[in-house]
Order: C-alpha cells, then structure tokens, then sequence
C-alpha cells in the first residue's frame, strides 16, 4: 500500500517562537509569553494586539515547562491552574499567574516571596494554629540579621483560646498583639565584679568587644541591686567594662567573688517599635480604634504634623481608672495614680530661659487672650513687658476672666469644712523654715503677725496704700497717727469738740471741691451732699449722684445726680441761680436775679423781689395774680417741607410761615408736655399766595389728631398773595390721657 501524503495548508499550527507585540500575527500561529504558550484564534491578521486580548489570543497549555528539579528555576501547574515559580537557587517563590509581571512594572526590590490572585472580595495569605497548648498561637515573624528566637524579631500573630503562656503574660486566650525584641549584639559572661569608689568594675570571661558608650543590660542574680542598664563611662580593656554605680546604690564594697550565671547583654539599635504612615495619601493619620471595627468609633487620631486627638478619657497608673470609678469623678479627661515617694508629681519644663512654663485651664468661651487661669513659673532672663509683675525665676497665679463676660471675674482661694481648721496661711519664706505672717480662720479673724514696729506710713507688719474699710469696732493698743494729703476718716457717729470744723487746708491751689458728701442706698447705692465747686466757686446742693467723690472732685456730670431741695426761712442773695425746686415760706431777696435751668421750678409762696430779671428757661408754675407791665412772645420761623410745618412747643407757642403753601398743610407739635388735665395753646401766621390753603393735618408727636373747629366749619383761607391767616390751636390732655384739639381761625390780614 502506498503512503498518501496530506497537506494541512492553513488548518496546522505555526510555530513562532517568543511574542513580539509589534509582530503580524495569523490565524494558528503559535507563540511563547511569559513560559506560557498561546495561540492566534483570530481569522484576521493583525499586529499590536496585547497577549491578553481574548478575540485574538488564546492560551494553548497552562504549564509548558517540565515541573523543575533542585537546581533548576521555572515553573509549575498547579491543580487549581496557578502557577508557581522558584529560582535555582531556592531564595525566590512566586505564587500567581502575573505576580512576576506586577513584580516588575512595580519596581519591588528583592522580593523573596510573592504572591498575586484575582478576587472580587480580599486576597490573603491565611495561617492557622490548631494547636491546643499553653502557648499555642499563629505567628508572622520577621527576624533582623542578628537575630534569634530570644531577640532581634517583630511578630504579629493571634493566640488560641487554650493560650495560658506566662512568659507572654500581656496576651491570653483570642489575644491579637505585635510584639518586637531589639537584636542583641552579643551575651558576653561576668566572671567577677566589685564596687570601687563611684565605679562598677565588671570582669567579663571572654574578651566582651565593648567600646565607650555601649549600652548594655546587667545581670547579677548574686546582687539585684546593681542589675540594671548602663552605659560604659571609659575605654575598657579587652576583658573589663568600668561604669558608674547607680544612684541610691547602698550595698557598699563587694569583694571579686565568682559569679553564676551573671551576663551582660550588648544592643546593637535603639530597638524602637516604629508606627509610622507615609505623605502620599490623603490625611495619613493614624486611627487607634479599639472595639471600633464595625462602628467606626475611635479613641486616638494622630494627625501628621498637627497632634495626637483623644476622643476618650486617659488613664495612667496602675488603678486609675478604678480610682476615677470608685471616687465617682465628673468628666475627668485624664486621671494619673502613682505610687512612689516621696510625692506623685506632673512634671513639665520649659528650657527657654526668657520665657515660662505653665499650665493652664480655659473657660468654654476662654482663648489665648482671655477666659483662662494660669499657674506657672518664670525662667532665669524671663523679661517680658506683657507681664511685668513677674520677672525671673518667679512663681504665680494669674486669672483672667473672658472678654466680654458677665460673669464676677473673681479668683477664689477657699477651702471646704472637712479638716480640724481649715484656715488659709500665707507662710513667705516659710517653705523650710515653717514660719507663716498670716493666717485666715473661717468665721473668727484674718491673723497678722509680723513684729515690725510702725514708725511711719511704710513701716509696720501691715502697711496699706489706698483707703481701709472696717465694719464693726476698731481696738488700737497704740496712737493713730494722720499724715499725708490723702488722708480719709470714716465713722459712724464722729463728736468734735472744737466749734468749728476746718477742711481743704492743703488746698493751696483751689484744685479740689469742698465739703460735705453722703451715701444712702435707693435703687442702688447714691450720694449727696453740699459742697463748693472749685471749678466755678459756687456752693451746690445735690443728690442721686451714683459716683462717689475720687480724688476730692465731685463729678457734677454723673448719671442721676440733680440738684436737691433747700429749704429755707430765707435766703439773702445777689443771685440766685438753680437747677431745682427753689421753695422759701419766707422771703428770697436775689438782686441779681433768678434764673432755673433744665425745666426746673420756682415756687415762692412768700412772695420774691428782685431788683434785677428773672430768667426761667424751664416751666413757671404762679398760683397767685400775676401783675405785669410789660410783656413780649418769642416768635418761632417756620420753613414749610412739602408743606409740612414742625412746631417745637419749647421753642415759642407763636410760629410764622414767611413762604406761601400750595396746598393743604400738615403741622406736627413736637416735645409738648403730657401732664393730663392741662390745656396749651398755639398761633401759627401763615403768609398765603394767590391762591389759600388751610391746615388739614394736625399731628402732637407725629400722631394725627382731629381738629375741631370753630361752629364744626373748617375755615375758608384767604387767596391773596401776601395776605396772612391766622391759625390758633388749644390742645386739651385730659385725665383719661388723650388730646382733644380745638381749631379757629382768624384771616385775611
């Protein structure tokens, strides 16, 4: 039988070797990428198509390469079709179809293990311990170079349930944790020891390699007192390390003895457990949660470059936060418990010599500028003008109270009922000595006891300047002494037996006033008083002041005062000139007049006589006849707006319009007096044009009122120009506190 050759033409597979993507590729042929080979499944040839590009490519066999023996790198087919992959020499491992290509477009650097998977939920490496010991748990160690599995590793795992290891008493059952050991550079054995001096000799049994500066760990089960962590203080020979004896060490001289199981152990780094974020995210905190997982909440955010936020109360010590239960303490944010002598102290410093340390407490409306109370303590060269009470090396208290507070302000120092005293004692000085000047015991006295005789005003154990203000009796052993230009002397009841009181004596200058003030309390504390003015002589009787004399100067202006009353059988004056009441059931002789300011009045049942003018710029009340021989009104000029006039009633009663209206008019009275049961009376002369207009409007404060006119007509104005109509209103407040305003009209002048 003869052999029948058949040719495959386009069905049959071409072999193309490695994939170059800028390659035309077609229908069947074959390609090798990635050690993984791959077929062109497209009818249509065509180049620059990505080997990932399923309408073109296909994968023709998941595992190309013979599985690879010890000495040889490549790859294996998994059952799940993954691949795995080991270099030659056994310190590479690769797990994942594309982890080799995410190796390299990432630009990893010295990958030992990597792994890539596909997932729609997360991709992780599990481990899992189904151990049931005592110290069982799943562990990721990582070790330095030096390291051991006593030392030099950082480990992340998660204990059993059964865990119960107490070398590792910080975790029990279910504990997670991160744990991290600095590597130690070596466990060199101490043969002998002994203390010389200031100086801890230690006698290694090998040569220890130790330069001066090492810190290392000292173990002396044969002493305690002396293990510990040191530094070597000096060169040390090949076989002996010097370093200071630690503080407070009593064990005096230890003779060289032979020393069991004594080590000393050398770091090599600092061995800090660093927690730290990078800059290339968006807020790059560090979130501590803890039972936050699924609600979110946190209790610390550490925000790069701008603190540490605490959502929860601090506690430190051990008992603290029994401490703040049991004591049932209100919102503490922090609670310290320490159990040490000779006392419990936070300590905090400030190494900037012109400045201060301090700590300070803020109100909810407090910032830097107010709103706060602040203890602290000046440094050496502190010399700041903004607190010039202070200078170096000082100690204080300061309070200020918030801007704009209505609140007192106050700095209270107090203490509570609980203790056999409960006195507050100043003791300056006394820190050691034990010796106090002052005392304040509740309820009995404030206690000064200072043996330093008074001489003068600066002298004595308490001297004050400014004034002294005593309720009650005041028992004087020795003299009372007044000296200086300020002097002042309060007291109840005063008896003097010279006839005659003299004041103002050191008023060489006239410069302060002179005379007699009193404090009475109505609606708030007030003064009154008699006394000369010495900015213009005259005596003045006044009251209702609410500030009292400063300095020897009555403030004449102050909020309340007005001049009082006097009453009087008579006065005999030149002038009389007042800003009240003047009231005389006898006769008032003023020859140069009387004049009342400030809408005061004069009342004179007597009678007065006056040789010159009275002048009453405010009201004028006669219940007698009145008999005059002359007499003139203030005419007031009026300028129309839109024909509106306004009529001020303590400018004049007589108004006049020089320029014509064109139309009808409004007057609106301004200021009049509202006492009920009172009429008051007003003439206003219009000028008209060509053409007359009379008031229609009529308004007392701006509030319109109905003008009845004479026999209810309103009247007919004049149309002249130049001719003047006359129109006169009574304004009637009766006792009910309503106007009633009746209107007449006189024209054509």
């Amino acid at each position: 039988m003869a052999t029948q050759l058949i040719d495959l033409g386009n069905i049959r597979f071409i072999w193309k070797g490695d994939w170059v993507q800028a390659n035309t590729y077609e229908l069947n042929d074959v390609v090798r990428y990635n050690n993984i080979v791959w077929v062109y499944i497209n009818q249509i040839p065509a180049g620059n198509i990505p080997i990932t590009n399923t309408t073109y490519w296909s994968r023709m066999v998941e595992g190309s390469e013979i599985p690879p023996t010890e000495g040889q790198s490549g790859k294996v087919l998994k059952t799940d079709g993954t691949l795995t992959f080991w270099s030659d020499s056994f310190d590479t491992f690769r797990i994942g179809q594309d982890i080799t290509t995410f190796i390299t477009t990432a630009g990893l650097t010295d990958v030992a293990l990597g792994i890539q998977r596909n997932s729609l939920s997360f991709t992780q490496v599990a481990l899992v311990n189904t151990g049931s010991g005592d110290g069982s748990s799943a562990d990721y160690i990582a070790y330095a170079s030096n390291g051991t599995n006593e030392s030099g590793w950082i480990d992340m795992g998660i204990t059993n349930q059964s865990f119960n290891d107490p070398s590792f008493s910080l975790t029990g059952p279910g504990d997670g944790y991160v744990f991290m050991s600095g590597a130690i550079a070596g466990i060199v054995d101490v043969a002998q020891f002994n203390v010389s001096g200031g100086n801890l000799n230690l006698v290694t049994s090998s040569a220890h390699g130790m330069i001066q500066g090492v810190i290392f760990d000292l173990v002396l089960p044969s002493n305690t007192a002396l293990e510990g962590r040191y530094v070597v203080s000096s060169t040390p020979s090949a076989t002996q390390v010097v370093t200071a004896v630690p503080a407070g060490y009593t064990g005096g001289n230890v003779a060289l003895t032979s020393v069991i199981n004594s080590q000393i152990n050398k770091f090599t780094g600092d061995g800090n457990l660093v927690l730290a974020t990078d800059g290339t995210g968006l807020a790059n905190n560090i979130i501590i949660a803890s039972g936050g997982l699924q609600d979110g909440s946190e209790q610390v955010i550490i925000t790069p470059n701008d603190g540490i936020e605490f959502y929860d109360e601090l506690f430190f010590g051990v008992g603290a936060k029994a401490f703040n239960e049991s004591a049932g303490l209100t919102n503490a944010a922090a609670v310290f418990k320490l159990n040490g002598s000779p006392y419990a102290q936070l300590a905090i410093q400030n190494s900037s010599s012109n400045s201060s340390t301090d700590i300070i407490a803020y109100a909810n409306n407090g910032d830097d500028v107010s709103g706060w109370i602040d203890m602290g303590v000046t440094g050496s060269t502190f010399s700041q003008a903004a607190f010039g009470v202070t200078g170096p090396n000082d100690g204080y208290i300061f309070y200020e109270a918030p801007d704009g507070t209505t609140g007192e302000g106050n700095l209270v120092i107090a203490t509570g009922n609980n203790g056999t005293s409960n006195k507050i004692v100043f003791a300056a000085g006394g820190f050691g000595t034990g010796t106090d000047q002052m005392s304040i015991t509740p309820n009995q006295n404030v206690h000064i006891e200072i043996a330093t005789p008074s001489t003068s005003p600066t002298t004595g154990a308490l001297t004050v300047v400014g004034g002294v203000g005593i309720q009650g009796d005041v028992n004087i052993q020795g003299d009372i002494v007044f000296g200086g230009t300020g002097t002042t002397l309060e007291t109840t009841t005063l008896t003097v037996n010279d006839p005659i009181i003299r004041i103002g004596t050191a008023n060489a200058s006239d410069a302060i006033d002179l005379g007699i003030v009193g404090q009475y309390t109505s609606g708030g504390v007030k003064y009154t008083g008699v006394v000369r003015d010495a900015s213009d002589g005259v005596v003045k009787f006044f009251k209702d002041s609410t500030v009292a004399p400063d300095g020897g100067v009555v403030n004449f202006g102050a909020a309340g005062l007005v001049y009082s009353d006097i009453k009087t059988a008579g006065i005999d004056s030149t002038t009389v000139t007042t800003s009240s009441t003047i009231t005389s059931t006898g006769l008032i002789r003023a020859n140069g007049g009387v004049t009342t300011t400030s809408g005061s009045a004069v009342s004179f049942p007597s009678g007065i006589t006056t040789a010159g003018s009275i002048a009453v710029t405010g009201g004028m009340t006669v219940s007698g006849n009145v008999d005059i021989q002359e007499m003139r009104e203030q005419v007031v000029d009026v300028a129309l707006a839109s024909n509106t006039g306004t009529l001020d009633w303590t400018a004049g009663n007589i108004f006049y319009v020089g320029s014509a209206p064109t139309g009808a008019m409004t007057f609106n009275v301004t200021n009049v007096p509202t006492d009920t049961a009172k009429m008051m009376s007003i003439n206003v002369f219009v000028t008209q044009g060509s053409t007359g207009y009379v008031p229609t409007t009529f308004q007392i404060g701006d509030t319109n009122q109905t003008i009845r006119w004479q026999d209810g007509l309103t009247p007919i104005p004049t149309s002249s120009a130049g001719k003047i109509d006359i129109f006169s209103f009574t304004m009637q407040r009766t006792s009910a506190g309503v106007w009633i305003v009746y209107g007449s009209a006189t024209l054509n002048f």
